[in-house]
């Protein structure tokens, strides 16, 4: 699933930060599903990977910044000798 974020809330990513706050969402929250694994876009861009938890403030986290990642390639990459 693709959820769109503000331009603000990528530049923040691009600085560093891992955390996207609610309101930095323009993908409706009722549309996602806790702990779903998603692309994060800003203006059609891709931004990151991670999870999201419409509940929270804290509602997106990014795990990447690599465009294609999956939860099985993350896994993989962390648990690398």
């Amino acid at each position: 699933m693709i959820v769109e974020i503000t331009p603000r809330a990528a530049a923040q990513i691009k600085s560093g930060s891992l955390w996207i706050f609610a309101n930095e969402f323009l993908t409706k929250m009722s549309a996602l599903t806790p702990g779903a694994w998603v692309n994060f876009e800003s203006k059609g861009k891709f931004v990151g990977f991670g999870y999201v938890n419409p509940h929270s403030l804290i509602a997106g986290r990014i795990c990447s910044l690599t465009a294609g990642s999956t939860v099985a390639t993350e896994a993989a990459l962390a648990n690398a000798p």
